[in-house]
């Protein structure tokens, strides 16, 4: 049987809307020490790779099993909590031969308790397509200023250039009506670290990548970018006690 207790029930849920930006559906490895996912969208475009150590919970039980795996409706368990509340804690509990996990959102004064049960997905599917990229430029910058630059590229194509270089991060968008250019420089305010050598650059379709730096917004307020040259990006967010990366494909440009 697995049990945790989390202190903050709309910080989890902001965890879960984040994997949600990929996979409706998922399966959460849980080991003594973590609560893993890897999640593929169906089209194979992009991938999240999440974890949450046993250190974000104020107590975590994992009793007669060195693992288990809990595959899930991600988009039904937002629903679930979705009314999480501040000052609530959940506590999330499961054991194999129930086949369902239960959700106690308990306010802290204890005048307020809803208990919740989830079906799991039985001949659940895995995928794990951890690309392999040689990546040669890194970046970490302001998440706020990142989104708002992604944003005026869409103004114009649904289609943005990403590129960084030893001077700075650029993204880039052209459509029929003009084009737009955003620049960050290395020593300016929202840059707070910037690897390059050369130039790194790729496409990226906008949708997607808006969706990310959406999700992360609300957990981190830096953004890690690793680029090669039309590979797949990987942007990392800062989270307590855990990890928050997603993969995007590269989109071809004629």
């Amino acid at each position: 049987m697995f049990r945790a207790t989390f202190p903050d029930a709309r910080y989890l849920l902001d965890l879960f809307k984040a994997i949600s930006v990929v996979a409706e559906e998922a399966c959460f490895r849980i080991s003594p020490d973590t609560m893993a996912v890897k999640a593929v969208d169906p089209s194979a475009i992009a991938m999240v790779d999440f974890s949450l150590a046993r250190g974000a919970a104020e107590e975590w039980e994992l009793d007669g099993h060195d693992g288990l795996k809990i595959a899930v409706s991600v988009s039904e368990m937002l629903k679930i909590i979705g009314g999480a509340r501040g000052g609530e804690a959940v506590t999330i509990t499961y054991s194999p031969e129930e086949k369902k996990v239960r959700f106690v959102l308990a306010e802290a004064t204890g005048s307020k308790r809803r208990d919740i049960y989830l079906e799991t997905l039985e001949g659940f599917e895995e995928r794990d397509l951890t690309p392999r990229v040689d990546f040669k430029a890194m970046a970490s910058l302001a998440t706020m200023a990142l989104r708002e630059g992604v944003e005026v590229c869409r103004i114009l194509d649904d289609t943005l250039r990403v590129a960084i270089n030893p001077e700075a991060v650029e993204l880039s968008a052209s459509g029929e009506y003009g084009s737009v250019l955003v620049r960050f420089p290395r020593y300016g305010s929202i840059i707070y670290e910037l690897e390059a050598d050369q130039e790194a650059c790729s496409y990226y379709g906008i949708p997607f990548l808006s969706k990310m730096l959406k999700a992360g917004a609300s957990l981190s307020e830096s953004t890690r970018i690793e680029l090669g040259d039309n590979t797949p990006m990987r942007m990392g967010f800062q989270i307590p006690c855990g990890k928050l990366e997603y993969y995007l494909a590269p989109t071809l440009r004629s």
